[in-house]
């Protein structure tokens, strides 16, 4: 504040007070947390105020920006809307289930940095699961989150955190040994329902717990960037062998008999660049 006050009244640096004015009137800037509340709220306060220093007018200063962050970090996480307005796209559609107040997260005093890490890309969707990364199609096209099936098992569900954590049995085993030493410290944990076992787990602040979550995250993550490896491999080595397989049957026919040859015979992969 008392910086802010120096750039509007006393700094003769020009180029400075250039930035910061067009900071300040700049729409799309002012769309950002920081920008926005800091704007709204040096009208209310830096204008007719004689003397900066004073200590209660800092003081509420301080307090109406503090509200003023908290209203604009529960609306941002509480909206259904994405930042370009798509229904039911907000990024933090998730976090929101089990994130209600602005505090100091337990699991970042977790030793092991790996696990942190995995654990924060979970609760903030920083992941490549698919509701992040099937947000469009081959044809950049906008997917609704309810379109993002998971193709790691035959659930049909949408493969979000809770899918990941709670539901997708490719990870049945890591999940079971995290359920098992949860319920060695809460009983009834195994009683809850589905989304209310999510909770539980995200808003966990025992570092047993903490710590068998990132081993579960971690595991789980091995496990699915596995099988997409061995998928990317197999697909490689099938597309060889049919490149192989064309030449072939390429050296025995013209080009136009080839072509017409697959079409003839619906083959699948007639479209081969050469």
């Amino acid at each position: 504040m008392k910086y802010t006050n120096y750039i509007e009244n006393e700094t003769e640096n020009l180029l400075l007070k250039f930035f910061y004015q067009n900071m300040k009137d700049s729409e799309k800037l002012s769309q950002l947390c920081s920008i926005y509340v800091m704007k709204h709220q040096l009208n209310n306060y830096i204008s007719g105020v004689p003397e900066i220093n004073n200590m209660t007018v800092l003081s509420n200063f301080k307090k109406n920006m503090k509200s003023s962050f908290h209203n604009y970090w529960h609306k941002q996480i509480s909206t259904n809307l994405s930042i370009h307005g798509k229904e039911g796209g907000n990024k933090l559609r998730t976090y929101n289930k089990f994130k209600y107040c602005i505090n100091y997260e337990s699991y970042l005093n977790l030793n092991d940095y790996e696990k942190r890490r995995k654990i924060a890309q979970m609760r903030i969707s920083a992941h490549k699961l698919k509701i992040e990364t099937d947000r469009f199609n081959g044809k950049n096209q906008y997917k609704a989150p309810e379109y993002r099936i998971c193709d790691r098992c035959n659930l049909n569900k949408i493969e979000d955190e809770f899918h990941f954590i709670i539901e997708c049995p490719m990870y049945k085993q890591l999940r079971d040994n995290l359920f098992t030493t949860i319920s060695g410290v809460n009983y009834h944990f195994i009683n809850y329902n589905s989304m209310n076992q999510f909770i539980w787990i995200m808003t966990n602040e025992d570092h047993r717990i903490l710590n068998k979550f990132g081993d579960f995250v971690i595991g789980a993550w091995e496990i699915r960037q596995k099988c997409l490896r061995l998928e990317t491999a197999a697909q490689n080595k099938l597309n060889v062998i049919l490149i192989q397989f064309a030449k072939c049957i390429e050296s025995h026919y013209s080009k136009f008999d080839f072509w017409s040859l697959l079409r003839l015979s619906e083959f699948p992969y007639y479209k081969i660049c050469w």
